[in-house]
């Protein structure tokens, strides 16, 4: 079964998306509409295949594409000479070699910008990636893999290195560290580590977050996730403004980034000692139900340091005889009163 219909519904807006499929199975079409108090909109995705090549063109509301589309239906989808290209603000197309990706253009029509990107596998697994923005800069990425699992992806920016990120795994090939390797002049540095730890029956129990900061590792951030059940309370803990300060080779580097962005006047701020002094001064907490399809059905936002709620979601969830989410409703909890927020229907043929 296919998904074939969704419908989204507030206080102030209602909106219906289709989605509309060939004999094979492939999406050819999604026409989206949108009403509110203010006015009526909407868009249309016209999916062309030829050979090993896909085309997908899209059209907002009031053009003719679209009026002729809502005029005659979805016995348009698959013909040819029926929607004008020269009427669409976006235009991507994708070609594909043995079921993969290897090449894709996106062409926004509307805005005049073009960007490109293509794909290289080996045995199944990518190897390279190239894309090219809308300025022209040209960026690239290769894979390394060790026993099937991926190692290590190192970036290029119009061929000069720019970023390496490994990849260290530990038992049952759970990914345990990852390293980010930076370049300064002609240094290569470690600037950021991640570190995860898992529970008995592998799911994340913390990461931690490691920063360069003058010249040396500091820990600045750590998510804990705490299991009973199907209920997890999401600790986190970080260091103000560090995910901005860290991963610079040293300070003077770090100023001249600040200067940079016109920001001298934080120098003064932000000296040695800045991340020492504060420590981990924000604390978090989240608290998330889920049911038997792991789908959230509660969410409660707390005052970590006065352990306080704050807010609170419930969500509704139902499900077909295939297991199927048929419609989700949402409701803000507050004082005990459940006020509805939104409802989402899905509907599969």
């Amino acid at each position: 079964m296919h998904l074939w219909k969704e419908i989204y519904r507030d206080a102030y807006t209602s909106a219906q998306k289709e989605i509309f499929y060939n004999e094979q199975k492939q999406i050819i079409g999604i026409l989206e509409k949108i009403k509110s108090e203010e006015n009526d909109g909407g868009t249309l995705q016209v999916y062309d295949y030829a050979g090993d090549g896909l085309r997908i063109a899209r059209y907002q509301h009031g053009t003719n594409t679209y009026n002729t589309f809502l005029l005659k239906g979805k016995q348009l989808l698959g013909t040819a000479n029926w929607h004008r290209l020269d009427e669409a603000w976006h235009i991507r197309e994708e070609k594909y070699e043995n079921g993969e990706l290897i090449y894709e253009q996106s062409h926004n029509v509307l805005h005049k910008i073009t960007t490109s990107a293509s794909y290289e596998y080996r045995d199944g697994r990518k190897v390279a990636e190239k894309s090219v923005t809308e300025d022209g800069t040209v960026l690239k990425s290769v894979f390394t893999y060790q026993q099937g699992i991926l190692a290590s992806k190192t970036s290029f920016t119009d061929e000069q290195f720019t970023e390496q990120v490994i990849y260290v795994y530990g038992e049952n090939k759970l990914l345990a560290e990852e390293q980010i390797i930076h370049k300064y002049k002609d240094t290569q540095y470690l600037s950021q580590q991640r570190k995860y730890f898992y529970n008995n029956d592998k799911k994340l129990r913390k990461t931690e977050h490691y920063g360069r900061y003058d010249g040396r590792m500091i820990l600045y951030k750590v998510d804990e996730n705490i299991w009973e059940g199907n209920v997890v309370t999401e600790l986190g803990a970080f260091t103000s403004n560090a995910d901005f300060l860290i991963g610079y080779y040293d300070m003077e580097a770090l100023y001249a980034m600040l200067r940079d962005a016109q920001m001298e006047y934080e120098i003064p701020h932000f000296d040695k000692q800045y991340l020492d002094r504060l420590g981990l001064d924000i604390k978090t907490k989240t608290v998330k139900g889920y049911d038997h399809m792991n789908k959230e059905v509660a969410v409660e936002y707390w005052h970590a340091e006065f352990n306080e709620l704050l807010s609170k979601m419930v969500y509704r969830n139902e499900y077909n005889e295939q297991s199927e989410l048929e419609f989700v409703i949402s409701y803000r909890v507050e004082e005990g009163i459940f006020e509805e927020r939104d409802i989402r229907k899905y509907y599969y043929a």
